[in-house]
């Protein structure tokens, strides 16, 4: 297998370009989630459930998610991240770093936590009694945003380490 740092220098130039582009966009995406939620699990739960009504009037005040809406967001971002972690994981194959069990655990559990993160928004959501499952929701989401992390890290690393000449 050839690794990323052995590739051509211009497509190493490409790919350093798409993961710092790639991961400012995550990361507006996570500034957002921040405004929004306050990365806090009764954020999230109010983002989605929406406030409730006889709460003290000073405080923003949040309307329930419609299934509409849910779609709408749950499509998106599926099929945006889902594209975005099978390129950023592919880049992070050829980097070399750890073993294939290991990379491809790493690879893997950004589409997995994409799916439980959503999953447990609509659990949230619709199924009465389910407050708890906030704190999956925030826990996948972190683990996401921590292997997305990682793998954009190793990408950058490798694409702009220069070859060994022996």
């Amino acid at each position: 297998m050839t690794t990323l740092r052995l590739w051509p220098q211009q497509v190493r130039r490409f790919v350093f370009i798409y993961t710092v582009i790639i991961t400012a966009g995550f990361m507006t995406g996570l500034a957002f989630l921040n405004v929004e939620t306050k990365l806090a699990p009764s954020g999230i739960r109010d983002h989605y459930k929406g406030t409730d009504p006889n709460q003290d009037l000073s405080s923003e005040i949040k309307f329930e998610k419609s299934a509409e809406d849910l779609l709408l967001t749950t499509h998106n971002h599926i099929l945006g991240l889902s594209s975005v972690f099978f390129i950023t994981g592919g880049l992070f194959w050829f980097t070399g770093w750890f073993s294939d069990r290991i990379r491809l655990v790493i690879m893997t559990e950004p589409l997995i936590a994409l799916i439980t993160t959503f999953g447990s928004v609509w659990l949230l959501r619709f199924i009465p009694g389910m407050d708890w499952i906030v704190w999956l929701t925030a826990l996948s989401g972190m683990s996401m945003f921590l292997f997305f992390g990682l793998m954009a890290v190793v990408i950058l690393v490798e694409s702009i380490r220069s070859v060994d000449k022996k």
